[in-house]
């Protein structure tokens, strides 16, 4: 029996979380899950504390000066992606992030694992 598009569609949605945070050591991938009709939408952000410029320049005055982000803090970069399931296409807004998408069952998974021990 061939499984069907609202069949994945509700399995999808019945078992993945609304968000959730991954962190890969000095990086930090965010997600955003939202259902709409026969798609998923996903915003994703992605970034790290490191390598931090001590200086940033300010358009406004044109001149350099001290970086107010935080060591620990990181500035993420943020990308879009929409799954079609009525064809099973994969829409990103930065095909260069798709690793993204393709391993985040496997990252959720280690997270779960490493949360759980």
């Amino acid at each position: 029996m061939l499984t069907t598009s609202v069949q994945i569609f509700s399995c999808f949605q019945d078992s993945l979380k609304q968000s959730d945070v991954i962190y890969q050591g000095d990086r930090v991938h965010s997600y955003k899950f939202e259902f709409a009709d026969n798609y998923l939408k996903i915003s994703l952000s992605d970034g790290s504390a490191k390598p931090r410029n001590p200086n940033v320049f300010n358009v406004k005055t044109r001149e350099q000066e001290p970086n107010p982000r935080q060591l620990d803090q990181a500035e993420p970069k943020e990308f879009f992606a929409l799954l079609d399931f009525s064809n099973s296409y994969l829409w990103l807004s930065n095909t260069q992030k798709k690793t993204m998408i393709t391993d985040y069952p496997k990252m959720s998974t280690r997270k779960y694992i490493a949360d759980n021990q």
